[in-house]
């Protein structure tokens, strides 16, 4: 028997309906009460001697009872996300915020080492907070996985498949991986574990023919989600990471100062302001500073939240300061041959006016002496040769005023 328990000592008698109890996701029971009176916003369903925490999705009355719909925990996994962007956060401190967020509670037996799992970024969109919690695990991997547990926790972590101890006694076969069981036998069976040495995927409980239909998960379909048609009973369903696949227009907010990094407010409101986004130009080396209030576009390498970039820059955005690193620099033609930016024709007239000059106060010099006519001129003349003398060895040993290496047609 299935009962509702509303409080401490009311309790409603369930007439009919089914249960479905996913291995990835939120639980969800459609019933059926024999009684009309408003159902609380949170009650406990009673499946076999265990208490599991609900929230009421929704209530009416059909033909003199009550259909009631309940989803696992506080009713807040279909809520939508609050958007925000993170840098280099651990798993815990994301998981931590969409629970809080969505009034749920994060089970005590969930993963350590998938909580502490570092990023290097994170952006969570307006979007499910379900979503949310299947995009992380689709990024962190390595069989990672999340549900609801019949505690009303929201568990994140890597099945164990522990052994249920529940023998069965199958009556039809559906295929290679689902099976139909006495429901009596079974109203304790969960997912994540061992049925008769078989990986129990989905439960789902028919309480008007009291069994209890089983979907199995293949040894090599661990991370197989059976649960779609239960999650999109409460929610379209919405592939978590088909957010992360576009790119989306965004304004600048702020740029470092060695121009690599920008900070940005997408104009998509399912987006938060993004901090300290990689820029790319296309070009290596190349760095550009811009107007603050410039637009280009946001997007993640491989659809992945944790691997946000900025790129392709309006056609109007005014450039401050552009600087490219290279070891060679040619323009106008790829095979320019002469030095540009003073010009190798420029520099050789150049080189003959200053050797010119030095020559001339060379000569000068003499006469400028202490002894000489033109004695009280002997100190600068000296100076200028100086100069000359320093300005030839310096430009000789750079090579040019910037680099023979900037070449132009």
């Amino acid at each position: 028997m299935i009962t509702l328990k509303l409080s401490a000592d009311q309790t409603r008698n369930v007439t009919g309906g089914h249960i479905v109890l996913p291995r990835t996701g939120i639980w969800v029971a459609d019933l059926k009460v024999d009684e009309r009176d408003e159902l609380p916003d949170h009650l406990t369903m009673v499946l076999g001697g265990i208490e599991m925490p609900a929230a009421v999705h929704k209530a009416e009355l059909v033909g003199g009872m009550t259909d009631v719909r309940l989803v696992g925990g506080a009713g807040g996994i279909g809520e939508n996300a609050r958007p925000k962007h993170y840098h280099r956060p651990l798993v815990r401190h994301i998981v931590a915020d969409l629970l809080r967020d969505s009034g749920e509670k994060l089970s005590t037996t969930s993963s350590a080492d998938i909580l502490g799992t570092e990023l290097e970024a994170w952006d969570t969109m307006d979007a499910p907070t379900g979503s949310m919690l299947a995009a992380i695990c689709a990024v962190v991997g390595n069989g990672a996985n999340w549900r609801v547990l019949a505690d009303g926790t929201v568990w994140i972590g890597v099945e164990a498949w522990p052994d249920s101890g529940i023998d069965s006694r199958t009556i039809t076969l559906d295929g290679a991986n689902a099976a139909s069981v006495v429901g009596t036998d079974l109203p304790t069976l969960l997912p994540g574990t061992l049925l008769d040495g078989r990986r129990v995927d989905t439960v789902q409980h028919d309480l008007a023919n009291d069994r209890t239909a089983v979907m199995f998960a293949a040894a090599d379909d661990a991370d197989t989600d059976r649960t779609a048609s239960a999650w999109g009973s409460m929610q379209a369903a919405q592939d978590p990471m088909g957010l992360y696949a576009s790119m989306y227009r965004a304004k600048v907010l702020a740029q470092n100062g060695d121009a690599d990094f920008v900070d940005v407010r997408p104009e998509d409101p399912r987006l938060p302001d993004m901090m300290k986004i990689p820029l790319r130009h296309g070009v290596p080396g190349l760095r550009v500073q811009v107007e603050i209030g410039s637009y280009l576009l946001i997007g993640w390498d491989d659809g992945q939240p944790n691997k946000p970039f900025a790129a392709l820059w309006n056609r109007d955005t005014h450039a401050v300061r552009v600087s490219l690193v290279a070891d060679q620099l040619n323009l106008g033609s790829r095979t320019a041959t002469e030095a540009f930016i003073h010009g190798t024709s420029y520099r050789a007239a150049e080189d003959k006016l200053f050797a010119g000059l030095q020559q001339a106060f060379s000569l000068l010099a003499p006469l400028c002496s202490p002894v000489g006519p033109f004695g009280p001129l002997g100190p600068g003349v000296a100076q200028a040769i100086a100069a000359l003398t320093a300005f030839q060895a310096q430009a000789a040993a750079s090579g040019g005023f910037l680099s023979p290496q900037v070449r132009g047609a």
